[in-house]
């Protein structure tokens, strides 16, 4: 009995190293998994371009690339990586032919447009602002680009004003603040008096990207809008004369109000109009037909109201007719 009771010990404690080893799923797992977003499809419908997060353990340091995926083989040819080793990248866009893919990196020390070809080869820098780019669209043409800046109001479009005040802010010796208003923050962001606003610039010249048309000048509000706005804030036309955009008010009102706007202005910076000022409650997502004739967009209709139901409209730009659909 003894002789089987000291094989059932040395059974168990042989046996516990591999009951040690196993775990189940832990945070540090999460944290390390690769994680993939931004999927961009190609105008042919044959391709798409993903962004992939990456973990190096090593280093315990993220990274984000670009990779390609054929999506007429499938299976038989697995996705490819697209922007070299040592770049951190995002926001991918694909040209009208397909042929070109656009993206967002700080390889610089700021964040500017690159595009490099879908074949592979180098990436190509196409902008050299005094601020980062937080977000673009290209026109259904690829010859111009939309891109928004977070600026201060009173620099209107000298995008190195804006550079020079966050600058002189960081380097004070004083960190109060006095606000006389809210929103004071979004999120872990403190409002430090920048608006996002839409800008608009030609692709193609020599040389790189250096100024912009501000195209929302005489609105005061965030374009996109904050916290949680994107591209779907601002839409080009199809000829890419104009620009739509959903906007809200900022004013002592906006931290209760759900009145956004569509504004349309023209490429030049000209013109710009509210479309949908009758309305006092959410406009949003602006959409241009094909032949630029009419606008697609959803609207609420009840003012002050988050939930409401969104309904598809249809706004006739010659009229400024607007029906739901």
């Amino acid at each position: 009995m003894k002789a089987r009771l000291t094989l059932l010990a040395l059974a168990t404690l042989a046996a516990l190293p591999a009951i040690a080893t196993e775990r189940g799923f832990e945070v540090r797992d999460l944290a390390s998994l690769d994680r993939v977003s931004s999927p961009t499809l190609s105008p042919d419908g044959g391709t798409v371009v993903f962004a992939k997060r990456q973990v190096n353990k090593e280093v315990t340091k993220a990274s984000t690339s670009l990779w390609v995926r054929n999506l007429r083989t499938r299976d038989m040819a697995p996705p490819r990586r697209l922007t070299p080793e040592g770049w951190n990248v995002n926001s991918p866009a694909f040209s009208g032919d397909g042929k070109t893919v656009y993206f967002l990196s700080a390889k610089s020390g700021s964040m500017q447009l690159y595009s490099m070809p879908l074949a592979g080869g180098e990436p190509k820098r196409l902008t050299d602002f005094a601020l980062d780019v937080d977000a673009y669209k290209l026109s259904s043409d690829g010859q111009q680009v939309a891109l928004a800046f977070a600026v201060f109001p009173d620099c209107k479009a000298d995008l190195a004003c804006t550079k020079k005040k966050v600058d002189e802010t960081e380097g004070a010796k004083a960190s109060g603040k006095v606000f006389d208003r809210v929103f004071i923050r979004h999120w872990d962001s403190w409002a430090d008096g920048r608006l996002n606003r839409v800008f608009a610039a030609k692709l193609g010249g020599e040389g790189m990207l250096t100024s912009a048309t501000l195209l929302s000048g005489d609105i005061d509000g965030d374009i996109p809008s904050k916290p949680v706005g994107d591209l779907g804030d601002f839409a080009w036309s199809a000829d890419g004369k104009q620009v739509a955009m959903s906007v809200r008010q900022s004013d002592r009102e906006e931290p209760w109000s759900t009145n956004f706007d569509i504004w349309l202005a023209n490429a030049d910076g000209s013109g710009a109009r509210n479309l949908t000022a009758a309305n006092k409650a959410w406009d949003a997502g602006p959409v241009f037909s094909a032949d630029g004739k009419t606008l697609y967009y959803r609207a609420m209709a009840r003012p002050g109201f988050e939930a409401g139901r969104f309904a598809l409209m249809a706004m006739d730009l010659a009229s400024g007719k607007a029906r739901e659909i």
